[in-house]
């Protein structure tokens, strides 16, 4: 079931959880301890349409975020200089880096890839 959010343009409930057999692959934390920062870097991560519209190779791309509301965490329109997450990128984490108090820094995951804002997937999106 999809709710839409007029103020975002965006579609609720686009998330699901997949178990699985242990993986032999690091674990990456959640960030819910540090808040996400604004004008901070995003990195998107996916296995989406490449320029030459194929499927299957991850990649990934920084961006920014632009804004962070209850739901979202949003970075900027593309426009060439960021990234545009593309078809099948969708589910893939969006990670911030985070530095403790102590001096620690670390990456966390602070949203799920769900849209990008062009359509068509050229070379740098």
């Amino acid at each position: 079931e999809y709710f839409p959010d007029p103020v975002v343009f965006a579609i609720f409930n686009d998330v699901a959880i997949l178990k699985t057999d242990p993986l032999n692959v690091p674990i990456m934390p959640i960030g819910i301890s540090q808040p996400v920062v604004v004008g901070g870097p995003l990195m998107v991560i996916g296995y989406g349409l490449d320029e030459n519209q194929e499927l299957g190779v991850l990649k990934a791309g920084i961006s920014s975020v632009e804004t962070v509301t209850e739901n979202h965490v949003i970075g900027p329109p593309f426009d060439g200089s960021n990234v545009n997450p593309c078809n099948g990128d969708s589910g893939g984490p969006a990670v911030q880096d985070f530095t403790t108090a102590e001096g620690f820094s670390y990456s966390a995951i602070v949203g799920v890839v769900s849209t990008g804002t062009v359509s068509g997937c050229t070379d740098g999106d």
